[in-house]
């Protein structure tokens, strides 16, 4: 009894050091990767045509609600910001009937997010501004607070000069991104010291 006691506590023992090493490695790479990490250049083409394949086979108001943010987020842009605008209030719209639902966060970040970025790209920064801050306002969802939320708007308006606007939007974000990794503080340091952070994944999500 007391050999297998110490074989097993020493099994325990390796797991939890390579568990504790995973973790490390994965908060090391997602810091590097946030400061030295490469640029990623995002396909909005194909992601949007994949959003509205995936909304096109949606079998209810439900399947479409879930699915509409995709389209609004990647559609954002010419020339197709029209139909953007169109799921996004969409979006917007039905809030109301899923505010429990586990997609709400998700529909509220991307419906602000594209209209934010529409705005923007007709120069209106305060619309943008206030755009960029509402895709915030919630709880976050299982996605968002997990993995975080999509930075695409975040670094459009950094790249318009909208610096304080996004450390604000940055700051919101750590009331629902449990698993940041510090990510969110290093972001902030690097714009307060001039910089413009890699946001590598989170342009995909």
């Amino acid at each position: 009894m007391k050999k297998i006691l110490i074989v097993s506590g020493a099994l325990l023992g390796c797991v939890l050091f390579f568990a504790g090493a995973i973790w490390l490695a994965m908060n090391y790479w997602g810091r590097w990767v946030a400061e030295y990490g490469p640029e990623i250049h995002v396909n909005f083409q194909a992601r949007a045509e994949s959003a509205d394949a995936a909304l096109g086979n949606s079998q209810d108001p439900y399947s479409r609600w879930v699915k509409l943010g995709d389209v609004a987020l990647w559609k954002a842009q010419p020339p197709t910001e029209g139909e953007a605008r169109i799921a996004a209030n969409e979006l917007l719209g039905m809030l109301e009937n899923y505010k429990d639902d586990w997609n709400y966060g998700n529909a509220n970040h991307r419906a602000n997010s594209a209209l934010g970025r529409i705005a923007l790209r007709k120069g209106d920064k305060v619309a943008a501004r206030n755009y960029l801050l509402a895709s915030a306002m919630s709880k976050g969802s299982p996605q968002m607070n997990t993995f975080g939320p999509n930075m695409t708007l975040a670094k459009e308006m950094l790249e318009a000069g909208e610096k304080s606007a996004v450390l604000e939007y940055l700051q919101l974000c750590e009331k629902f991104w449990s698993m940041e990794d510090g990510r969110l503080a290093l972001w902030r340091r690097m714009i307060n010291e001039g910089g413009t952070p890699r946001f590598g994944a989170n342009l995909l999500y």
